[in-house]
């Protein structure tokens, strides 16, 4: 009788036990980054700012009994090793969920094979609308996507100066694309129209003659459809050709490289994002670039920023779910979240049954005396 009771036992054990990258004292999570590509230096700090957060985790005793253990791929930034990197991690890792992959086109290659396992995709580090939409129970965004960026940063601009002349220099490409039609659809809003748009190229060096055109339209505020690089580089030609005009940026420009890059012409830029750069003179913030410069002997930044809170919010997640770990009680556990406020700073962000989008809450960020500084909070614009 007792080994049919020890079986009975056996077959009445919880869920839990089958669910893959679930173990008694375990969970195991995934990620794939650039680290030894094109944006490797993005990629690397990412991945640290991840491993701190775990270590951070584990050391205050893991969530519910559980230590977190992170399995990080390198895709080197490349559409083909991100399939394959997930591939490993879904199939022979066996993760319980994938958390912060960097790159949008790899992102969404490999997001169907994430999604015909049954797994979370959780937060991936890109603005693309498609790391929510279309609804799927298992797909969890950080971040507002360009095309709402975009109309939150000109609706801002054009709120106190409703006359000034806007324009835009960006991209040929979806990216520039989606800054084009955000911006677009604020001053349609607005029931104006953009004076000017000029597009480049990718890999576009000299921004003279664009800027040159610009200047003719007489434009007020210039939104920069760019990247940090780009827009340097940008600032810079206005600032060599003497053309002292306003101009702003999405996420994809608040970084200290832009400080780095455009140097003194970059005085006075701005650009909304939804995580901001760890300040020094922040307590919680200060401290945390201590923990970071004495783990990794070097210096902490928006990117490790990133990574930290991807695993937080993830953690806070698997705290929501219970002991009873599944994926049915994890995605319950995310959509119970409402404020659930970021450990670096930042608007506080939650979901729900319908809704898989973190937060479209910005903050707006301007470079004054050599440094990032948020001049604005709690700017919204538009229902993503």
């Amino acid at each position: 009788m007792r080994w049919l009771l020890a079986a009975l036992l056996f077959l009445a054990l919880p869920a839990q036990a089958q669910t893959q990258g679930v173990s008694d004292d375990e969970v195991v999570l995934g990620t794939h980054l650039d680290l030894s590509g094109p944006l490797r230096t993005w990629g690397r700090a990412a991945a640290n700012g991840m491993r701190l957060a775990v270590d951070r985790i584990n050391a205050e005793g893991g969530i519910h009994g559980r230590d977190l253990r992170l399995v990080i791929e390198d895709n080197q930034f490349d559409t083909k090793r991100a399939v394959q990197a997930t591939e490993k991690l879904i199939g022979d890792d066996e993760v319980f969920a994938l958390v912060g992959q960097m790159g949008t086109a790899g992102v969404m290659a490999a997001l169907p094979l994430v999604l015909e396992r049954g797994l979370p995709h959780l937060f991936p580090m890109t603005a693309a609308v498609q790391a929510y939409e279309p609804f799927d129970r298992l797909k969890f965004a950080r971040f507002a996507p360009y095309v709402v960026q975009a109309g939150t940063v000109v609706a801002d601009a054009i709120r106190d100066d409703t006359e000034r002349p806007v324009c835009i220099l960006g991209r040929d490409d979806e990216f520039g694309q989606n800054i084009q039609r955000g911006a677009e659809q604020a001053m349609a809003d607005a029931e104006r129209e953009l004076t000017a748009v000029k597009a480049y190229q990718r890999g576009t060096k000299a921004f003279g003659a664009d800027l040159g055109r610009l200047r003719e339209a007489e434009c007020g505020l210039v939104l920069l459809g760019a990247t940090v690089s780009e827009a340097a580089a940008i600032l810079k030609a206005a600032d060599a050709m003497g053309w002292t005009v306003a101009m702003v940026g999405t996420s994809a420009t608040y970084a200290p490289e832009l400080l780095a890059l455009a140097g003194p012409a970059a005085a006075g830029f701005r650009a909304v994002d939804q995580i901001p750069i760890p300040d020094p003179e922040d307590e919680t913030a200060a401290a945390w670039l201590a923990a970071y410069k004495a783990k990794f002997e070097r210096e902490g930044d928006a990117r490790a920023a990133a990574g930290y809170d991807a695993v937080m919010l993830a953690a806070a997640g698997l705290r929501q779910a219970g002991r009873a770990l599944s994926v049915d009680s994890f995605v319950a556990g995310l959509e119970s979240l409402r404020d659930w406020q970021p450990p670096l700073g930042g608007p506080a962000v939650g979901f729900g049954p319908a809704r898989r989008l973190a937060s479209a809450e910005m903050f707006l960020a301007e470079v004054a005396d050599g440094r990032w500084r948020i001049v604005r909070s709690g700017l919204s614009y538009g229902d993503p």
